[in-house]
């Protein structure tokens, strides 16, 4: 009886873990949905939240999880500097463009400079 307890306490563990990352676990998924609509203000916003809740992180799988975020913001950024060849797009959107991807590097570069070294 006390080792199927134990069982228990370890399933609903691992499942409050589970629901505690489940957001951060989906966070790829979200921005390669969000820059196939070309929704690049959640794309910044959904990549600030990996940044906040992912970067230095020691757990392999969230490292895994940070790489494929990664993997789509560039993705985006190239969508973004495919935009600014098109000569014949209205300015306004090559505004928002020029925006969307000052924001994206500028994010990234805070990313890899690190929490310690931002407070400088």
């Amino acid at each position: 009886m006390i080792d199927r307890h134990e069982k228990t306490s370890q399933i609903h563990a691992a499942l409050a873990l589970l629901g505690k990352h489940h957001e951060a676990l989906s966070l790829p998924a979200q921005i390669k949905q969000s820059v196939a609509s070309g929704a690049y203000d959640r794309v910044v916003l959904l990549y600030t939240k990996a940044i906040a809740t992912l970067s230095g992180s020691s757990v392999d799988m969230m490292k895994e999880v940070m790489g494929e975020v990664e993997s789509q913001v560039e993705a985006a950024k190239r969508r973004l500097r495919e935009r600014l060849q098109d000569h014949e797009a209205p300015v306004i959107e090559l505004s928002k463009a020029i925006h969307h991807l000052t924001k994206l590097e500028g994010l990234q570069h805070e990313a890899k400079v690190g929490p310690e070294k931002r407070s400088k």
